[in-house]
């Protein structure tokens, strides 16, 4: 396969994933919140506009970051051969932790919900396209 069909893949699988993530991000921040301060009943409607919200924001956020930055990567890693969990990992990480140099809060966002969406997308990926050992026996 080619660079560009490796961008596309990769391009459409993290697009697909970035809700996933943003749900993810959300349930985690809610779970953190209610172990340290506590989540009532009265505090669903706020949990389900988080959830929205973190969904909407993480669309919003991740839309460039998977087009510009991780599908080109994660092509260039699959075309190399190198693409694994631990590279896809990095990849994922490596946006959050450039973006705290300018906004801390939107960092940590991008440093939880990165790497789920790598990974998600690997895992995808990694489902749909045949291994090049079973091309060779097929």
């Amino acid at each position: 396969m080619n660079w560009f069909e490796w961008y596309k893949k990769a391009l459409a699988y993290s697009l697909a994933t970035l809700p996933l993530a943003g749900v993810a991000c959300a349930l985690l921040y809610v779970i953190n919140h209610a172990l340290t301060v506590g989540v009532g009943v009265d505090d669903l409607d706020m949990v389900a506009l988080l959830v929205l919200g973190s969904v909407v924001g993480l669309m919003f956020y991740g839309l460039p970051v998977a087009a510009l930055f991780f599908a080109p990567g994660y092509a260039a890693l699959r075309r190399l051969g190198w693409a694994n969990w631990a590279s896809s990992l990095a990849l994922g990480i490596v946006p959050g932790l450039a973006a705290l140099n300018w906004e801390r809060e939107l960092a940590w966002f991008a440093i939880a919900a990165g790497p789920i969406v790598a990974l998600l997308t690997h895992l995808l990926i990694s489902r749909a396209t045949p291994r090049p050992e079973q091309d060779a026996v097929a």
